[in-house]
Parts: structure tokens; C-alpha cells; sequence
């Protein structure tokens, strides 16, 4: 039975990983280098705010009574990204695929997946 919830956990936790590390990095590069980044029209002071923010959802999704909420947040932020590469022509579908996968990572973790019991 221990190993059963062992497995789960890790089950749970697996597509949540990437998710987490995509927008970690994506949060910590908004920050660091938000002079070197090639964004037309946007300031330092919106770059920085924008990886703060992402820095508080993903505590937010990590954290699992919140984890509507930071779903919720990277959802909107990469739909606002979605948004912004169609209106500038470029490709779209793998930011679509992160929001699905957000999503996705969100949805298990919240929802309890039945394990019979021996």
C-alpha cells in the first residue's frame, strides 16, 4: 500500500516538472536579463514585475491549496503570450501546448486518482 502512494505521488508530480521549469526559467530570465531580452515595447520595470508575478504563481501552483490559483495565473499569462505571437504572425502552437500542459499538470494534482486498495 506504501509503495502504491509512493508511485502515485510521483505519477502526480511528473507532468508538473516540466511546467515548473519552463516558467522558472522563463520568470528568472524576465528578471536577470531583462535588458538583454529582444522585446519591442516592453520596459525593465514591466519585464521585472512580469517574472515577479510568474515567480508568485508558480509558488502558487507548487503549493497544493493554492493550486487553482496559480494554475490559473500561468494559464492567463501564456494566453496573453498566445494573444501577442498571433497578432505579431509568429508560431504559436507550442506556447498553446504549455497552456495545456499547465492545465493538465494542474487538473491531476487537484483531482485524487482512485487506487484500489489491497
Amino acid at each position: 500500500m506504501r509503495y502504491k502512494n509512493i508511485v502515485k505521488t510521483i505519477l502526480l508530480w511528473l507532468p508538473s516538472i516540466p511546467v515548473i521549469i519552463f516558467f522558472v526559467q522563463n520568470a528568472f530570465e524576465k528578471i536577470i536579463k531583462h535588458d538583454q531580452l529582444d522585446k519591442i515595447g516592453t520596459s525593465p520595470t514591466l519585464l521585472i514585475t512580469t517574472g515577479l508575478v510568474l515567480l508568485i504563481a508558480i509558488g502558487l501552483f507548487i503549493y497544493h491549496r493554492t493550486i487553482l490559483y496559480g494554475t490559473l495565473i500561468l494559464s492567463l499569462y501564456m494566453t496573453t503570450i498566445v494573444v501577442i505571437h498571433i497578432h505579431k504572425g509568429k508560431g504559436f502552437y507550442l506556447t498553446m501546448l504549455i497552456i495545456m500542459g499547465t492545465l493538465v499538470a494542474g487538473w491531476l494534482r487537484k483531482t485524487y486518482l482512485p487506487i484500489k486498495p489491497d
